[in-house]
């Protein structure tokens, strides 16, 4: 595929105007993974926080915290490197997804408020429900972004069916990924109640992804093509047995949660949900390169000069081992036990019970 693609350009394979936009492009969709991630599993906790006891609410909002610091810093990063590296592919973006984008600054400046007021006020559940009500705003931007970036930026009245269901698809999946959060650590009726909740979430993304797979390849020829192409059908039809596989997993093991006084793996939940929404973001990956903007926007279309590839690629070099040593450093948390020493207080006993 290289060669093909450097045939394509006109280009060298090892012509740094070739290979530069791709490696910044890799590290653009790592960080746009991660964010996505990391601000998906908020984003879920985030809206059932309004239903937690106050217990659990503080145990909650102290375990997100260094999470939502560094979530806002690498997001920051994408937008600032999006608009430096791929100045064409940013404006284009920025025109034809901007509600998406307004709705993820609104909500994020919220959610950023009213957390260091529950903070503060830990105790006084209105802050709460601002933070959970945030928290579905943005979730509502993610929706908005991709079921906007999937139909090619078009907002037509007859692709209305199609947006709800992405965004509502988006909100389960985030909220999939908040109640599994939860399932990992906690126990009892809570988490009983937290995997039926799960379980529910769970189908619906299934019904998005597979919406915005089909959408994707039926109103893209180039689309369709690659992933119905002799030479990668076999290895699609295994990626799609994967996701059904994990999904039938995941349903089955929620249920199992559900069922069992004293239940076991309770982290499986929560890998089988991060390994679905990784698996669906590769395919999108996968089925928009080589372009920006599919069937539209190359990433060698969309780069800016040679003399800010090199400050970029430099800058992307540096700060790849620190997103990842960032993430590892605080992947702890998400199997700390409820408390670090192990005993359980009579208050949060009955606040679970």
């Amino acid at each position: 595929m290289i060669e093909y693609l450097s045939a394509a350009m006109g280009l060298a394979p090892r012509d740094p105007l070739f290979w530069m936009p791709l490696v910044l492009g890799a590290f653009v969709v790592l960080v746009g993974a991660s964010v996505t991630l990391l601000d998906g599993f908020g984003l879920g906790v985030g809206m059932l926080l309004p239903f937690l006891p106050d217990a659990e609410r503080a145990i909650v909002i102290k375990r997100l915290a260094p999470w939502q610091a560094s979530h806002h810093a690498w997001l920051l990063l994408l937008l600032i490197f999006l608009m430096a590296a791929f100045p064409f592919a940013w404006a284009a973006l920025a025109d034809g997804l901007y509600s998406g984008l307004l709705l993820l600054v609104t909500g994020g400046l919220l959610r950023i408020v009213s957390d260091k007021f529950a903070r503060l006020q830990i105790h006084r559940p209105m802050w709460f429900w601002v933070y959970g009500g945030a928290s579905a705003l943005v979730t509502i931007g993610y929706g908005l972004l991709l079921a906007g970036y999937v139909v090619g930026m078009q907002w037509q009245i007859e692709l209305l069916a199609f947006f709800v269901l992405v965004v509502f698809a988006v909100l389960m999946s985030f909220f999939l990924l908040g109640c599994t959060w939860l399932v990992a650590w906690t126990e009892g009726h809570l988490l009983s109640r937290v995997a039926r909740l799960a379980a529910l979430a769970a189908r619906w993304s299934a019904a998005g992804m597979v919406a915005v797979s089909l959408t994707l390849g039926l109103t893209n020829p180039a689309v369709f093509y690659k992933w119905t192409h002799a030479s990668f059908i076999l290895t699609g039809a295994i990626w799609w047995l994967i996701m059904l596989v994990a999904f039938v997993w995941l349903d089955l093991a929620l249920r199992r949660l559900v069922r069992l006084s004293e239940p076991k793996h309770v982290r499986t939940p929560f890998v089988l949900a991060v390994s679905l929404l990784i698996l669906m973001m590769s395919g999108l990956a996968y089925s928009a390169f080589p372009f920006v903007i599919i069937d539209e926007l190359s990433l060698w279309d969309a780069v800016a000069s040679p003399a800010v590839l090199k400050v970029a690629l430099i800058c992307a070099l540096i700060l790849t081992p620190i997103l990842v040593l960032s993430h590892v450093g605080r992947l702890h948390r998400f199997w700390a036990p409820r408390h670090p020493d192990g005993i359980k207080t009579k208050k949060d006993e009955a606040a679970v019970g």
